[in-house]
C-alpha cells in the first residue's frame, strides 16, 4: 500500500476535524415547540417528531434525546439521525420547532 503524502494526509486531518465539528453542532443543538405552523399538514413521520417536541414541554428536547424518543415512535427502515435531518427544514420553516445551540457546559 503506498504512503500517503504530506499533503494527502493534511487534508484527511482538515476533513476528519470539520466532520468532528459538524458532529458535535448536531448533538449540542435543542428543539424547542413554537407551535406557529398554522394549518400546514405534514407527513406522519414529521408529524411524530412534532408530539415528542411538544411534549417535551418548554425547555424543549436536546438533539440526542430526540432521537432517542423517535426511536420509540417513528417507523422507519432508514437510520432515525437521516429520518429528523431530512424533516428538520421543514420543521423550523413551518414555525413548528426551533433549533438553537445547546450552552455548553
Amino acid at each position: 500500500m503506498p504512503r500517503k503524502s504530506k499533503k494527502d494526509a493534511v487534508e484527511e486531518a482538515v476533513e476528519g476535524q470539520a466532520a468532528a465539528k459538524a458532529e458535535k453542532k448536531q448533538i449540542n443543538t435543542n428543539y424547542s415547540y413554537q407551535g406557529n405552523e398554522g394549518e400546514t399538514k405534514f407527513a406522519p413521520q414529521c408529524q411524530g417528531i412534532i408530539n415528542i417536541v411538544k411534549e417535551a414541554g418548554k425547555g424543549g428536547i436536546s438533539r440526542v434525546k430526540l432521537l432517542e424518543a423517535m426511536k420509540e415512535i417513528i417507523t422507519t427502515r432508514q437510520p432515525i439521525e437521516r429520518i429528523l435531518t431530512y424533516y428538520q427544514k421543514s420543521l423550523v420553516e413551518s414555525g413548528a420547532v426551533e433549533c438553537s445551540a445547546l450552552a455548553d457546559d
